[in-house]
């Protein structure tokens, strides 16, 4: 899963607020409001990072090794796609705040 990608699914609308991210799935109504962490992981997995470059920077900024930081981007990043908050993407693809 390390080259796992990801880009914000049709009908899905964030928003920053206080550095922590707020998404809304419109076609259900169902909002998530992120932790810290889980915020982090959002930002880089839209910027087109993948689950390897997300992991080795949460450890450094977290203190975690490695591969427990890739495995719960990787269940974070897995999450969103079940919520239909994201798609996954063969490339990297923004995907900014409305």
């Amino acid at each position: 899963m390390s080259g796992l990608r990801c880009q914000i699914a049709p009908g899905v609308t964030w928003k920053e607020i206080d550095g922590l991210v707020v998404a809304v799935h419109l076609p259900s109504g169902c909002y998530f409001s992120l932790n810290e962490t889980a915020s982090d992981v959002w930002r880089r997995a839209l910027k087109g990072e993948d689950v390897s470059r997300i992991g080795a920077a949460l450890a450094e900024a977290y203190e975690v090794d490695v591969a427990t930081a890739e495995s719960d981007a990787t269940s974070c990043i897995e999450e969103w796609m079940k919520e239909g908050l994201v798609n996954s993407a063969a490339s990297g693809a923004a995907g900014q705040p409305s």
